[in-house]
């Protein structure tokens, strides 16, 4: 990535994640991966979650991610189109996935933004964590992405 490309990528992230500080967690609007997949459709002009059934609850959402590949990391690649990196190789503006718990469709999909990762939570809004604390990893560069 050029350092143009980079700067611009920079302050589009920083405008998105300020777009994002006054919401709230809601599973039917504002989940973790209705806010990854929001970044990813800024960044590249692709929805990854487009079509896909509303999640008004945790146990629905979680039967969703069952359903497209049985973890959520197995539904990211899938709705991302692409294989995941390791975490350690996650840029800015990647997707990393954060562990929550041992359930397989736990998690939190958040945005790398360096050595931090911005997550959103249920508790406590967007929340900053290390990014090396990740699972898996997804580039997000716009080459690759499910259509």
């Amino acid at each position: 990535m050029s350092a143009s490309t980079a700067t611009t990528r920079a302050l589009l992230l920083a405008a998105y994640l300020a777009g994002w500080h006054a919401r709230r967690f809601d599973w039917a609007r504002a989940n973790c991966c209705q806010f990854a997949a929001g970044w990813v459709a800024e960044a590249t002009g692709r929805d990854p979650m487009r079509g896909l059934p509303a999640t008004p609850t945790q146990h629905a959402a979680r039967r969703l991610v069952l359903h497209l590949g049985g973890s959520l990391a197995d539904a990211c690649t899938r709705m991302l189109g692409s294989p995941p990196i390791e975490p350690a190789h996650a840029g800015l503006g990647d997707l990393v996935l954060l562990p929550v718990s041992a359930h397989p469709a736990s998690g939190a999909v958040a945005i790398c933004g360096g050595r931090l990762s911005a997550a959103l939570t249920q508790g406590a809004g967007i929340v900053w964590l290390p990014t090396l604390s990740a699972v898996h990893a997804w580039r997000i560069d716009g080459e690759g992405l499910a259509a």
